[in-house]
């Protein structure tokens, strides 16, 4: 089913800053997103982002039931003096306006600058992919019929961000989740809420078929250590991590399976008597862990799965795109992801642009005075001036910047400024056209 029938392609789904979003996809991320945002601003003034997350001097002013268009009012003096209204509308399934309309209700003529920022998001890393024998019968941790806390969560049936119950994100385990007990406990230390694992009959239970026979059964559980401690600190009793210095035992199938501590990633190996449709871990409270996933194999078998997983390194995420500009009616830039299954155009229907580059995800990183002036020497964004402090960096990822710029608006007057950002290449279009 297309999921078009319910949410448009392009849409609000930033989760950094407002402005349209497309979902894609990038080989080893199945949830990417492509962001892209307008800016208004006076030349050599304040530049206030559109940061979701924080009050940053801009409204949400309108929105058609169907998300084909949004708008909102960016307050650059206020109140009402002088503010810009930037809205997205589609124009197709596959290409969006953005119409950034500068009004200046001011006694003086104002300089506007437009900064447009796009950027690719992608998950921390790439989830780990393990390498299995064929054959093998693989379970997902996450993937279990029942799971219990010894000592119930008041959260138990409603669990943060939607997430399954002892589910977390986290790249370092296969398919990007693990299952165990990441939900901050702050705001409950009395309760001295410990770690799946670390108290006795904590437990989680597979129903699970077997495609394979097998004459010497092994089963491979892929996890990680996890202790916590109770410390005297700025709240009282609050629980904070640190290295587990001590094994989880659990017991399956009758026998006991040990999972010695670790710094991080670890595999154990259980030899198996028998084989039966439901796998039931049941816990001793010697210890806390973190699963992800359980393999069976035959007897031997088990040694291929360490040996050729246990170098497992985090790969690199592609953020920077290969861009090209080309000049002719304004500008078109062109950019290629890695891996990603989209390419990116962005037109530019004003003369009067330049082109810089943002090395973080982060765009409050970037001097607001630097993103303000349109001048080559104002390029390097996050360089403080003078050097008096060290360059920020607070996020990995990678901007491409537009500033247009020399936009003068007399008192009383209004100019407006258009782009259009599309996932495939189109001819440019007259403003009567955008207009429509």
């Amino acid at each position: 089913m297309n999921n078009s029938s319910f949410l448009p392609l392009w849409g609000p789904y930033g989760k950094k800053y407002a402005g349209i979003s497309k979902i894609t996809r990038v080989e080893g991320h199945p949830a990417a997103r492509f962001d892209f945002l307008a800016v208004p601003g006076v030349m050599g003034f304040d530049i206030r982002l559109p940061n979701v997350t924080v009050p940053s001097a801009y409204h949400p002013w309108e929105a058609s039931p169907d998300l084909g268009f949004q708008s909102y009012r960016h307050e650059l003096e206020w109140k009402d003096r002088v503010f810009a209204d930037v809205s997205y509308a589609r124009i197709d399934e596959h290409s969006v306006l953005c119409r950034t309309e500068l009004v200046n209700n001011s006694e003086k003529t104002k300089n506007f600058v437009v900064n447009f920022f796009y950027s690719l998001e992608l998950p921390v890393g790439k989830p780990f992919e393990p390498l299995l024998p064929e054959k093998c019968d693989f379970l997902n941790a996450c993937d279990y019929s029942a799971f219990e806390y010894a000592s119930p969560r008041p959260w138990d049936r409603q669990n943060p961000d939607g997430m399954k119950k002892g589910v977390f994100p986290d790249h370092r385990f296969s398919s990007g989740e693990g299952l165990g007990d990441r939900i901050d406990k702050w705001h409950v230390p009395h309760k001295k809420l410990m770690p799946f694992g670390a108290v006795k009959g904590d437990r989680v239970s597979y129903n699970i078929v077997f495609k394979h026979s097998y004459d010497s059964p092994v089963l491979v559980v892929r996890y990680r250590s996890v202790a916590i401690e109770y410390v005297d600190g700025e709240m009282d009793k609050c629980i904070r991590q640190k290295e587990s210095k001590d094994s989880a035992v659990f017991s399956v199938l009758g026998k006991k399976l040990v999972l010695p501590p670790s710094n991080g990633m670890a595999y154990s190996v259980l030899p198996l008597n028998k084989l039966e449709k439901e796998l039931v871990f049941v816990s001793e409270g010697t210890g806390a862990v973190e699963f992800d996933f359980f393999a069976v194999v035959e007897q031997g078998d088990e040694k291929l799965i360490i040996s050729k997983n246990k170098n497992e390194a985090p790969q690199k995420a592609e953020y920077i795109p290969e861009t090209e500009i080309s000049a002719g009616g304004g500008f078109l830039m062109h950019s290629k992801y890695a891996g990603c299954e989209d390419e990116f155009f962005l037109r530019i229907y004003d003369e009067n642009t330049r082109f810089r580059k943002v090395e973080s995800g982060c765009l409050e990183d970037c001097l607001s005075a630097r993103m303000s002036n349109a001048d080559e020497s104002f390029d390097d964004l996050t360089e403080s001036f003078t050097g008096a402090f060290s360059r920020k960096h607070s996020d990995n990822g990678f901007f491409e910047n537009t500033i247009t710029h020399m936009i003068f608006v007399e008192p009383g007057k209004a100019a407006v400024r258009y782009a259009v950002i599309s996932d495939r290449e189109e001819k440019a279009r007259t403003i009567d056209e955008l207009e429509r």
